[in-house]
């Protein structure tokens, strides 16, 4: 009897906040600009974001995360995405990825990285400015943009 290849199946939210990262990491357009620093972090904080959530042309949910204190010190925070009002830099940039449709000039450039990530998979969140979360997914240097992210997030929760 032949073996049977498995089909690649979308992960499902009930087997951990982290579980889902190599399936979200094979759907990152051009994962080159980016530089894993840890494969996967839970941290929290506030969404702080002058514009709030935006949904960018490659089809991610982009938003900052304004990290609590026990997280402030641990090297995930950005400089140049900094509360000025803050005494130490908090701040990180969080990515949903595929959770809109990417432009046309991305999936020409790219091809079509979002087939496959159906949104019941996805963290279904669009938080607002001020809202307390729990964020886990891969923390990376973007080397474009020289800051870290958490790109892919795999698990966006609301806390009470």
């Amino acid at each position: 009897m032949p073996l049977q290849q498995a089909q690649a199946q979308p992960p499902t939210r009930s087997t951990g906040p982290c579980s889902s990262i190599d399936f979200y990491w094979k759907h990152v357009y051009y994962p080159g600009r980016l530089s894993e620093i840890k494969n996967c972090i839970t941290v929290t904080g506030k969404v702080y974001s002058s514009s709030g959530t935006k949904e960018d042309p490659d089809g991610d949910l982009h938003f900052t995360l304004q990290l609590d204190p026990q997280f402030a010190n641990k090297g995930y925070s950005i400089p140049n995405e900094c509360n000025p009002a803050a005494k130490d830099c908090t701040n990180i940039i969080v990515e949903v990825i595929c959770h809109s449709t990417p432009s046309s000039d991305y999936k020409t450039k790219w091809g079509d990285y979002c087939k496959g990530v159906q949104s019941k998979t996805l963290p279904n969140i669009k938080p607002s400015q001020g809202e307390h979360l729990s964020v886990s997914g891969k923390l990376v240097l973007d080397k474009d943009n020289k800051w870290n992210e958490i790109h892919p997030a795999s698990d966006v929760q609301k806390i009470p």
